[in-house]
């Protein structure tokens, strides 16, 4: 028939379009979903919230009020954004995809910041109250106006004076900061009228379902405090403000199984770069104010303290000391054994940096610091590392038990990925190091030399991040000033295929982002951090024939090439800042409690 049909002796069949069957619903409870509704005037500002909310959770939904199309600015979006059009219901609009819903929700405002661990701060308090309560924040605004005003058609009890003067209670919460799950409460936005806020809307369906409204202390490492629908408690006894006994007209009492004991803090010193004026670029940097972060979205206090301050020698009583300053050969290096000394000596566990970069004489130095106080302080000092692979080595097996891994700090925001046909030319990263011996070793013009002869249709380009003290390698066509990693992202999507030489190097940052802008990667063997890293997403070759034979495999074969690509794409997600946060935690929290029962992070 098919036959016939292109010979044009037959008709073709009338076009139809096919009916989507739908999988039943497995009710999966532990989909996160945000939602949020925007007017055309702010797709600028909804362009940056979804940076900053996507890597938060599974999916956001998007109604956009009387628009048929997605923006320009905005068909980039993240793949678990999902946009949706209808008629304008004002706030009510981030409510609307709570239908069928079973999971976290969190509804949001495009003129909103949120942070970075927003999202694992509303989720983190729900679980403190098994699923049974919604939580949030006070709505600054709407108590200041409530406080002088109260409409004489608002439900009872919403609007209370005497409660608002104090600053101590408001009977509903924020809806642009909060968070529940659906197996608590259902807001149906449809039982809502535009004449009355919804926030008032919300709280009086809360209420009629007998579910409690907690508001949450700023302050990161607070436990939640019990302000809303639920007054002060004693002895793990909620007094609920909305819920009066039948008979007595009084507050009834409602006890919470478990009760919620008083978290005593968590508290977290870093002593690094951490001054944004005095360090105006560098990976310490902004691994240390992304440490900071991770950490506090776990309940942690952190006191951030730059290792030129004087301050170094006067904490604020910390539970941990994290160390995190950089190459031993940097100026700022000079006081970290004082420093480490020093509060170990107070019995402060101690977390340092060593930059352990497998080069032989870092390998000797670090043998001897570390023998040192492992028989002076008995595992209170340990070396942080960034894989699993570091204490396995036989030359650290005497204090093999005090190296703690953390996973690296990275977060990813890409907008775009590299994709074959629009790329050429290999990138072969900062080519300050590839002039330094010391850690790229001997071999790389050598290599250089061979890659272009064996590939003569593919430009090099490489980065010019740092002032090399060495003559920039021949065979590189092309060298990139210094950019933001906005614009260095854009240019790696450009590229087919990147080509890392570093081997002595504690971390390499730009091959990992590379290969999650999906630019295929060989590496060269790096067991301190890239092997584990990268792995298989990558390939790690092991002299110059795997090398060559390999970037040309790669870089003319459109299916090798998709597959390393998709490869390096998926690994990336595994070790975005929003789900390598908890590994650090954990790491930190075990290192507390082995070496101080008494101070148990709960």
């Amino acid at each position: 028939m098919l036959r016939d049909i292109i010979r044009g002796n037959m008709k073709s069949p009338n076009l139809i379009t096919p009916t989507e069957i739908q999988r039943p619903n497995k009710l999966y409870r532990e989909t996160v979903r945000a939602g949020v509704a925007v007017t055309s005037t702010h797709h600028a500002e909804l362009g940056a919230l979804l940076d900053q909310i996507s890597p938060q959770v599974d999916e956001v939904f998007v109604y956009l009020v009387g628009t048929e199309a997605i923006p320009e600015t905005l068909q980039q979006a993240a793949k678990n954004v999902r946009f949706f059009s209808g008629p304008d219901l004002g706030p009510l609009g981030k409510f609307v995809f709570l239908e069928d819903f079973i999971g976290y929700y969190i509804p949001l405002d495009v003129n909103r910041q949120y942070g970075r661990y927003h999202v694992t701060k509303l989720i983190a308090a729900i679980e403190s109250y098994n699923r049974r309560a919604v939580v949030g924040w006070l709505p600054e605004r709407m108590v200041a106006t409530c406080s002088q005003t109260s409409p004489a058609d608002a439900p009872e009890g919403i609007f209370d004076r005497s409660a608002l003067a104090k600053k101590q209670t408001a009977e509903a919460l924020d809806c642009s900061n909060i968070g529940f799950h659906t197996d608590t409460f259902r807001f149906d936005y449809r039982c809502s009228t535009a004449d009355i806020p919804v926030e008032i809307s919300f709280a009086q369906q809360a209420r009629q379902s007998s579910v409690d409204l907690i508001v949450l202390h700023k302050e990161a490492n607070s436990a939640p405090l019990v302000l809303s629908a639920i007054s002060e408690n004693q002895a793990g006894r909620a007094q609920v403000a909305g819920h009066r006994d039948e008979e007595t007209d009084e507050p009834r009492l409602v006890s919470y199984s478990p009760s919620l004991p008083a978290r005593r803090p968590k508290r977290v010193s870093i002593i690094g770069r951490a001054n944004r004026a005095r360090w105006k670029k560098g990976g310490i940097l902004k691994s240390v104010l992304l440490t900071e972060e991770m950490l506090s979205a776990h309940g942690c206090t952190v006191e951030l303290v730059d290792i030129d301050d004087r301050k170094v020698f006067k904490l604020d009583s910390p539970d941990v000391l994290i160390v995190y300053v950089g190459d031993p050969e940097r100026p700022d290096f000079a006081k970290v054994h004082k420093i480490v000394e020093y509060h170990a000596g107070k019995g402060i566990p101690t977390l340092v940096n060593l930059s352990e970069d497998h080069f032989p004489t870092r390998t000797v130095e670090i043998q001897k610091v570390m023998s040192a106080w492992q028989d002076r302080f008995r595992g209170l000092v340990a070396m942080m590392t960034f894989s699993h692979n570091v204490d396995s080595r036989p030359e650290y097996e005497a204090f093999s038990s005090s190296i703690v891994p953390l996973p690296k700090t990275l977060t990813f925001s890409h907008r775009e990925y590299a994709e074959y046909y629009k790329t050429s030319g290999i990138f072969v990263g900062d080519v300050a190091k590839l002039s330094d011996p010391r850690i790229v070793g001997p071999l790389v013009p050598d290599m250089l030399r061979k890659l272009r002869a064996a590939i003569p249709e593919a430009k090099i380009f490489g980065l010019q991040q740092y002032k090399s003290k060495y003559d920039m390698p021949k065979g590189i066509d092309e060298v990139w000033p210094f950019m933001s990693p906005a614009d260095l992202a854009m240019r790696l999507t450009r590229v087919r295929l990147m080509v890392s030489f570093p081997k002595y190097a504690t971390y390499e940052m730009v091959p990992v982002e590379a290969s999650a802008l999906g630019v295929p990667l060989l590496y060269a063997d790096m067991p301190q951090s890239l092997n584990e890293a990268i792995g298989f997403a990558g390939y790690r070759y092991r002299d110059t024939f795997d090398l060559i034979n390999s970037a040309q495999a790669i870089y003319r074969d459109p299916i090798l090439w998709r597959q390393y690509s998709r490869s390096g794409i998926n690994r990336a997600a595994s070790q975005d800042y929003d789900v390598t946060s908890a590994k650090i935690y954990l790491a930190v929290k075990n290192f507390v409690e082995r070496h101080n029962a008494k101070k148990i992070w709960s």
